[in-house]
């Protein structure tokens, strides 16, 4: 078996939920939103490559900037974009402690934090001025 065949998402995600589970001791609900935000991921990386790829060679920081782009800028409320990225994180970090990537290219990947709108901080202020 070549590591292509190895590393594919149907063979990693047993053991990743393996993982959640008794390394993380995350609830059973949780896992199925780690395993829903990763194959979502996967789903946006076949249209976004051209050619095949194993799942672990696809995982480069530049891949996960633009996949954080295209999450921000697809109108996603920044909760669903910080958890999706938060999975991502979380199956990276498995990935190194499997030995199956060298390196983290998650690690200097942040949440989404949301500016206030201009006018909701001056409605706001106004409102304030009302109550006062």
């Amino acid at each position: 078996m070549n590591i292509d065949q190895q590393h594919n998402w149907y063979n990693l995600e047993p053991n990743y939920r393996n993982y959640l589970s008794a390394v993380k001791k995350i609830r059973p609900i949780s896992i199925k939103n780690y395993i829903s935000d990763i194959k979502y991921f996967y789903g946006w990386v076949a249209s976004y490559e051209t050619h095949s790829v194993s799942p672990t060679t696809i995982l480069t920081e530049k891949v996960l900037e633009d996949y954080k782009s295209y999450l921000v800028t697809s109108n996603i409320p920044a909760r669903t974009v910080n958890r999706r990225l938060s999975s991502l994180r979380s199956f990276c970090e498995y990935l190194l402690s499997q030995n199956i990537i060298q390196s983290d290219p998650s690690k200097h990947i942040r949440n989404h934090t949301t500016k206030p709108h201009i006018e909701d901080d001056i409605l706001g202020k106004f409102e304030q001025s009302l109550v006062s």
